[in-house]
């Protein structure tokens, strides 16, 4: 319960209360309240910050891994969900939660949704179906992020196509496969070009993480 932890904390602290309990509570409150929404801010965006693709060696694992990222339902695809539905801070039970404090209710929902606000491109990413209202703007509808998702695992799916018939295709020479490999070669519908274009829509850690 969040009054009750708050209070535990204050109790802590109640020393440093003068006969102006209420006013220094309510201070004291919001200082608490703020500094776990920064705490809370920032665990998420270094486990984000944190993601790192898997390296490696075979061909053959390198091909599973990108059979597993191709799915819909795949393991980054569940963790981007977890984020997404552990940040948005604007919903109707935490916020009543937080009212009950008896703090100014305009400068907790302001507080709330500045968390929410900075994972505004995850929630996008993954309420594809829902209208989702962060502040005063509407996000995950008629946007090009909405599908971004499916086109990126309709990419790997292609990448993955791409590099078992570059591996099997006896009609190019060692020299093109060498140019290809390099850079060399790709045009506009070139899958590793078409995934390359496509990430950049994503937000700043998930483009490194798919780079």
């Amino acid at each position: 319960d969040l009054n009750q932890q708050v209070d535990t904390a204050i109790n802590i602290e109640s020393w440093m209360l003068d006969n102006n309990f209420k006013e220094n509570k309510n201070t004291l409150t919001m200082g608490i309240l703020k500094l776990y929404l920064s705490e809370y801010q920032n665990a998420w965006q270094n486990l984000l910050a944190s993601l790192q693709p898997v390296r490696y060696n075979t061909k053959e694992a390198m091909l599973n891994e990108l059979n597993i990222l191709s799915k819909k339902e795949n393991p980054l695809y569940s963790l981007l969900k977890i984020v997404s539905s552990n940040t948005n801070l604007n919903d109707a039970v935490l916020l009543t939660q937080a009212y009950n404090l008896g703090l100014n209710a305009g400068e907790i929902r302001s507080n709330f949704i500045g968390v929410s606000n900075a994972f505004t491109q995850y929630h996008k990413l993954v309420n594809k179906n829902t209208l989702l209202s962060v502040g005063n703007i509407e996000v995950g509808k008629g946007t090009d992020d909405e599908k971004i998702l499916d086109i990126l695992n309709t990419s790997i799916t292609n990448m993955s196509n791409k590099i078992i018939d570059f591996s099997s295709n006896n009609n190019q020479s060692a020299e093109e496969k060498i140019s290809y490999a390099l850079g060399g070669n790709k045009d506009a519908n070139d899958p590793f070009a078409v995934f390359q274009m496509n990430i950049k829509k994503l937000p700043n850690d998930l483009e490194r993480y798919y780079s």
